[in-house]
């Protein structure tokens, strides 16, 4: 998902294009400039029911409850486990 950061009166604009239904959303938030990311959002579909994303310094629950300073939590989740066989 490509996605470019607008400041827009204290307010960061997400505007989003790609695939039009994914499974989780993983949208960085730049700091101004655009050169640095400050945090990460990792949205899952069912909850991603706006085509588009407005983010504030403070989004309250709704939003922040998807809120992380990198990435270690997504790259943990995803990592492939071994399973035991049950014979």
């Amino acid at each position: 998902m490509i996605a470019r950061s607008v400041h827009m009166s204290n307010q960061r604009a997400r505007r989003s294009r790609g695939h039009p239904d994914p499974d989780v959303v993983i949208a960085a938030r730049l700091r101004p400039g655009n050169d640095e990311v400050l945090d990460y959002y990792l949205l899952p579909r069912l909850d991603v029911l706006i085509e588009k994303l407005i983010f504030r310094p403070e989004n309250g629950l709704v939003l922040d409850v998807y809120r992380f300073n990198n990435l270690n939590f997504f790259m943990e989740m995803a990592q492939r486990a071994r399973v035991e066989s049950a014979a």
